[in-house]
């Protein structure tokens, strides 16, 4: 459940083409931060998630959906669009 909450978080910043920061996730769900960054770790793992460092604070990451996930996602939605 937790790993769908994840993928869904990302699809709906990547689809408002707005940033996803990390730690902003790791608020906004009612799951532990080891919880979250275990599931981060294995949907990265999985080639589903990137993770990127902002580029002005190192220590800042951003969570963004990977291309695999992207056109999963459309082939999803081609199917079932009439």
């Amino acid at each position: 459940m937790l790993a769908f909450l994840i993928i869904v978080k990302c699809l709906k910043h990547h689809f408002n083409q707005e940033s996803l920061n990390i730690k902003n996730l790791y608020l906004q769900l009612e799951y532990s931060e080891l919880a979250v960054r275990k599931q981060i770790l294995r949907l990265k793992k999985m080639g589903w998630l990137e993770v990127e460092c902002s580029h002005l604070d190192k220590r800042v990451k951003y969570l963004f959906a990977s291309k695999k996930l992207i056109e999963h996602c459309n082939q999803i939605l081609k199917k079932t669009s009439p």
